[in-house]
């Protein structure tokens, strides 16, 4: 399928078809991350109208990860990868406030011009209330947000070579850059893969945490759901560890004492 980019009528016309033909061209590994988005929006059945600060960071969470399908779709794979930090680090937050009563002084304060400022030290403290008592939740979010951070945070010469092409066969030979990554299947699904394991974590979390303090209502089917997704995301990634690609890249970062991003 060819997506066009000459003027910006093109690249408004090409993401809307990448995004409607991402069902067919990217099958299970799309409908598993949609299924996950889904139940970040609709799992949370309701909580008190006096925990706002849950509400604010479930609705962060819930649209970057929305936002990141789209990106990796649309063949924005930095895009995705950096929605995706954003949905990881308001999952801490979102886990701290399901924890404690809303109090805006532990997220920031306001200076004397009335701004609010949030320091990193603030930050640090709800990381290290997690990491005490949500260990393996916290190992997990941490363990994602450091291979984004290898691999996708920052600019790296790695990066360039999504949209760049050096045309010396062409009649008359140029650099190539373009608006959108060059497609690679392989890739797309094990971002839209890394896409459904965060939102599980981040489902997983909150549940566990709000097992401890009863803050939030969930639907019905939630835990049936749920399960559905973590099967067939385990399937998978079975899948993709099968393939020759990945086999392929395991042995070469086996023989460099290197990993998987």
């Amino acid at each position: 399928m060819e997506f066009k980019q000459a003027r910006v009528s093109d690249i408004i016309e090409s993401e809307r078809q990448m995004v409607l033909s991402a069902p067919e061209r990217f099958g299970y590994f799309h409908d598993n991350a949609m299924g996950t988005s889904y139940l970040l929006e609709h799992g949370i059945a309701g909580m008190p109208h006096h925990r706002s600060l849950v509400a604010r960071w479930c609705s962060q969470l819930k649209k970057y990860h929305l936002l990141a399908i789209f990106s990796f779709v649309r063949l924005h794979q930095v895009q995705g990868l950096m929605n995706l930090r954003q949905v990881l680090e308001a999952a801490v937050d979102a886990a701290f406030a399901v924890a404690h009563a809303d109090d805006i002084k532990d997220y920031g304060y306001a200076d004397k011009h009335g701004a609010i400022m949030t320091p990193p030290s603030f930050k640090k403290k709800r990381y290290a209330w997690l990491k005490a008592n949500y260990e393996e939740g916290s190992d997990n979010l941490q363990a994602s947000k450091d291979a984004i951070n290898r691999y996708g945070s920052h600019a790296s010469v790695v990066q360039t070579m999504h949209n760049f092409q050096a045309q010396f066969g062409a009649a008359t030979p140029h650099f190539g850059t373009s608006f959108f990554d060059a497609e690679d299947a392989f890739y797309i699904r094990t971002d839209l893969w890394r896409s459904a394991d965060i939102a599980l974590a981040v489902l997983d979390l909150l549940y566990g945490v709000n097992r401890d303090f009863g803050v939030l209502t969930y639907a019905a089917d939630y835990l049936t759901r749920f399960n559905e997704l973590a099967w067939q995301h385990d399937a998978l990634g079975e899948e993709l560890r099968a393939t020759e690609r990945f086999q392929e890249t395991q042995r070469k970062l086996a023989d460099e004492g290197g990993e998987m991003p």
